[in-house]
């Protein structure tokens, strides 16, 4: 099981409708942030943020995009290859902010 996860967090622009951003993300930029961290990653999640808590805004947390990989040397490879790259227009003209870290995962027994 693949145990290393960069997680990138991101926020949008003020006045972006969430949904045309999601709609952008889904459709568009999967496929520039994929076809990046190929042939290094083993599993890509997206989470489109649909609750926030007292404090947190729009601006600050609209999703998190989740890529597993097997090493640390697997994912500083492809990560390397996306902080390197051009911005697509979805991180251009939707996002404020992203946050990128890499995490290891541990499983929890419950």
């Amino acid at each position: 099981m693949s145990k290393f996860k960069f997680n990138a967090i991101f926020g949008l622009q003020p006045g972006i409708d969430p949904d045309e951003t999601y709609q952008e993300w889904r459709e568009e930029h999967v496929l520039y942030a994929k076809n990046l961290a190929l042939p290094e990653v083993k599993k890509y999640n997206i989470n489109r943020v649909i609750h926030r808590f007292e404090g947190v805004e729009i601006e600050d947390i609209r999703g998190i995009a989740e890529f597993w990989f097997d090493d640390m040397e697997s994912a500083q490879r492809a990560v390397g290859r996306i902080q390197g790259a051009q911005p697509d227009e979805f991180l251009a003209r939707f996002t404020k902010t992203c946050k990128m870290v890499i995490a290891e995962e541990e499983d929890i027994k419950l």
